[in-house]
């Protein structure tokens, strides 16, 4: 129970340590900075956002947030944040089991980064063959005015 508590208070209150780590930023070089609740703004709008996944996209590009939230969602398990004492599944890992775990989920987006599908992957074959085909045109409309015809 203690971790269903922990990970809804990580991911409660996530957002919030963004904004106040964004204010303070601002604050030190002496910037006005946005909202400490702009995180929880930008999170409603994002997930008002329909999805847009191209039908080129690979299962690693689809399946990484899935990954990738699941990763900080374990960490959360794992590693005790509102409690000092150990947690029921904290025998699984450690802190260090907790960094390979983050660096999994880093792997995973760098990853998903690389095999994203060009967005112009589908016009790019279509601008080359119009390219290629209007070369040609100009080449035969100079060899008519030349008067030679070569087929």
């Amino acid at each position: 129970m203690l971790q269903v508590v922990q990970s809804l208070v990580v991911l409660v209150f996530a957002p919030l340590y963004v904004g106040v780590l964004a204010k303070a930023e601002a604050v030190i070089a002496s910037k006005r900075g946005p909202s400490i609740l702009q995180p929880y703004r930008d999170l409603a709008k994002l997930l008002r956002k329909g999805e847009t996944v191209s039908d080129q996209a690979s299962y690693v590009y689809q399946a990484a947030p899935f990954v990738v939230f699941s990763c900080y969602l374990t960490v959360s398990v794992i590693v005790p944040v509102i409690t000092s004492n150990p947690l029921p599944l904290a025998f699984l890992a450690d802190l260090i089991g907790g960094a390979f775990v983050l660096t999994l989920a880093s792997f995973v987006t760098a990853l998903a980064a690389s095999t994203r599908p060009a967005p112009t992957a589908a016009s790019s074959e279509s601008s080359d063959l119009d390219r290629k085909s209007h070369r040609a045109g100009s080449h035969h409309r100079l060899l008519h005015r030349r008067g030679t015809v070569r087929l």
